[in-house]
């Protein structure tokens, strides 16, 4: 397939000036430059355009299949065959020592990626950096393949700390370095916490990427995710836009297909969540009817793409309608989840219809919560509850799919509605009942994670939007603003939730902040 294109696009601004290829061939030289260059935008399908041009270029080449084998590094991939066939012929090659000890290393860490995973591919690569320490791009693989995340309380774990402190000593050092600030800021958009922290340490250096390089959508996209968790949602949206039209522009110039160019996915499901946060659903609908409707080949429904088009694009208007509460409005996002028959799903191939019956179900009971049917709306309850057990059976098929990561953000959905929906049962029951409807969000709200992957929330709206309207209606204004405040600072460009906020502190007496509040309120809604 990859064969059949074009040459992919030269950037002489993406260099890597530490890295000196071994090969006879200039062009092959050129192309793996690019392609690390690429890798490190996280454009890991040109980035394999540019290693498979290298390997035309000189089949002897060790640094293209690493090159090739890094490019489809994801746990389970449509490419798995070529992965294999690029790993096995890297490892035949540095038995041939093929390559300078430096490229053996690479190779060394790529054999441990696949074999013992990434942080041991990764501290391989650190080991590599302390041995050439002029050799960035270890350096930058080394720190970001070993970090680990963050604890309950979103404190970061030891090797996200060392991340973290390791780049941005690099930062420090040339921050005008597209890999090292690359990097900086994908390991800062995952990160917890409060948007103007983000606002004030990372969104600078997104913006910088992105106006340095305005033709690069990856950039961009990574622009609006940043301007979106820091509370800038029309600039957010301008990025998008941005981002969209140059996926289209390169899909239509290179003749790349949806399936091979997910950003262009992410970037359409991101312009309809922000419009939907700010309460532009006209807008919001849009876009979502049209990523419902996306056709997907069974031939590719193992890429990328076409993975995202299943779980996110066709599941998009269920989700967004979920943030409505009239029985037309909810009617609407069911009518989206059915733009495309059973058969189109791939059921037999891809737990994504299941996802799809869930939030059917789940749209089902706030249907019937809408026209005070509470026992239409148990029963609907527990069909999603059945439903959901039958989706977390299938972790086995997502592990051997290219969806395991669609998986389990999906699996983040459904149990934060487990319990919003227990909740919202009991809040229109009487007495005790009602009161255990608090605990129920509570629950929700704690199942919450961050957005990964340059996704927006794969809810679209806070639970603690449901706490604070629960406390709001107890007449407890303190502990409504308490749990509002931390809705918007999970999503501050939430309208619902800034609007609630400011009911809350009005009724507290705190007229400036709540004017503050307003000014943020008119801020999204431009």
């Amino acid at each position: 397939m990859v064969q059949k294109l074009s040459l992919p696009q030269n950037r002489p601004e993406f260099s890597v000036p530490s890295i000196a290829v071994s090969t006879k061939s200039k062009a092959a030289s050129g192309h793996v430059i690019q392609g690390i260059a690429h890798l490190n935008a996280s454009w890991d399908f040109e980035a394999y355009r540019h290693f498979c041009e290298a390997v035309k270029a000189d089949p002897d080449c060790l640094m293209a299949y690493w090159g090739i084998s890094m490019s489809l590094a994801g746990r389970n991939h449509e490419f798995f065959k070529e992965r294999k066939i690029a790993i096995n012929r890297m490892l035949d090659l540095v038995e041939a020592d093929a390559g300078v000890d430096l490229e053996k290393g690479y190779a060394e860490a790529a054999g441990r990626l696949f074999a013992n995973g990434a942080r041991a591919a990764g501290q391989t690569y650190l080991a590599i950096s302390e041995k050439y320490p002029n050799d960035r791009q270890s350096k930058l693989l080394g720190l970001f393949l070993t970090r680990d995340g963050f604890d309950e309380f979103g404190t970061p774990r030891p090797g996200q700390k060392k991340c973290w402190d390791g780049l941005l000593e690099m930062v420090k050092e040339d921050g005008d370095s597209i890999p090292v600030v690359a990097f900086w800021v994908a390991s800062q958009a995952e990160a917890p916490g409060d948007g103007w922290l983000l606002a004030k340490d990372v969104l600078p250096f997104a913006r910088k990427l992105a106006r340095l390089n305005p033709d690069f959508p990856p950039f961009q996209l990574t622009a609006a995710h940043l301007e979106a968790r820091s509370g800038n949602a029309k600039r957010a949206i301008g990025y998008c836009l941005q981002a969209i039209n140059l996926y289209e522009v390169y899909m239509e110039k290179d003749k790349i297909s949806k399936f091979d160019c997910d950003g262009w996915v992410r970037a359409k499901v991101y312009l309809a969540s922000l419009h939907a946060s700010k309460g532009e659903f006209e807008q919001a609908t849009k876009v979502s009817k049209e990523l419902a409707s996306l056709e997907v080949s069974e031939d590719r429904i193992y890429s990328r793409g076409a993975s995202l088009i299943l779980w996110e694009a066709r599941t998009l208007g269920g989700r967004l309608a979920l943030m409505r509460e009239t029985s037309a409005d909810l009617d609407a996002g069911l009518k989206q989840l059915d733009a495309v028959k059973k058969e189109g799903w791939f059921h037999k191939k891809s737990l994504s219809y299941t996802y799809r019956d869930c939030l059917a179900f789940a749209l089902g009971v706030r249907k019937a919560l809408a026209v005070n049917n509470l026992s239409a709306a148990r029963g609907l309850h527990r069909s999603f509850t059945e439903r959901g057990k039958i989706f977390e059976q299938g972790l086995d098929l997502a592990r051997n799919t290219s969806s395991i990561s669609e998986w389990l953000r999906a699996k983040g959905a459904i149990v934060i509605l487990e319990a919003e929906l227990l909740g919202l049962i009991h809040m229109q029951e009487a007495g005790a009942s009602k009161l255990a409807a608090l605990n129920f969000f509570k629950a929700a709200a704690d199942r919450q994670s961050n957005a990964l992957n340059f996704l927006p929330p794969v809810l679209n709206y806070p639970m603690e939007l449901r706490i604070g309207t629960y406390y709001l209606e107890s007449g407890d204004s303190e502990n409504a603003a308490e749990a509002l405040r931390e809705g918007y600072d999970r999503m501050p460009n939430h309208i619902q939730i800034l609007r609630a906020y400011r009911t809350a502190l009005v009724k507290l007496g705190k007229i400036e902040t709540a004017a503050k509040v307003a000014q943020q309120i008119e801020g999204v809604k431009k």
